[in-house]
């Protein structure tokens, strides 16, 4: 599988788990260490992911020879920081909460709401605009 196929399958396994965690702290009967154990799935798939991405997608969209796949790969780099330091700042205010604090706590669903809502908007970005232009002009 190449790079583009790689990273479209953590797509979908990055929203599974984020749906997951959603439905886990809404759903009594979700078992509080299951929770727990899906967020820290998710935050290493969300982490090596954002890694892969950085070092193999952006930098070859940014050496391309073609102008706007170069502008592309250089724009969306410096958005994917500050994504991967919003997530990163997301998952280490809650990595010493329980699973029963999680679910009683409203902050954490907004804000759990609000990383789903950017990633997805990010996904679409990749899956309709950059993985289509790396697999034109870098493969």
């Amino acid at each position: 599988m190449g790079l583009i196929g790689q990273l479209k399958e953590e797509h979908v396994q990055l929203v599974h788990l984020f749906e997951e965690i959603k439905e886990g702290i809404n759903v009594p009967s979700v078992n509080e260490e299951v929770l727990l154990e899906t967020i820290s799935e998710l935050k290493e798939i969300l982490s090596a992911h954002l890694d892969l991405e950085n070092k193999l997608l952006y930098p070859k969209l940014a050496e391309s020879d073609n102008a706007q796949a170069k502008e592309l790969g250089k724009k969306y780099s410096g958005e994917m920081v500050g994504i991967l330091n919003t997530a990163l700042a997301f998952f280490g205010k809650y990595v010493t909460v329980s699973g029963s604090e999680l679910k009683n706590n409203k902050t954490f669903e907004t804000e759990l709401v609000a990383i789903i809502g950017v990633v997805a908007k990010r996904i679409n970005v990749e899956e309709n605009i950059l993985f289509p232009a790396f697999e034109k002009y870098c493969e």
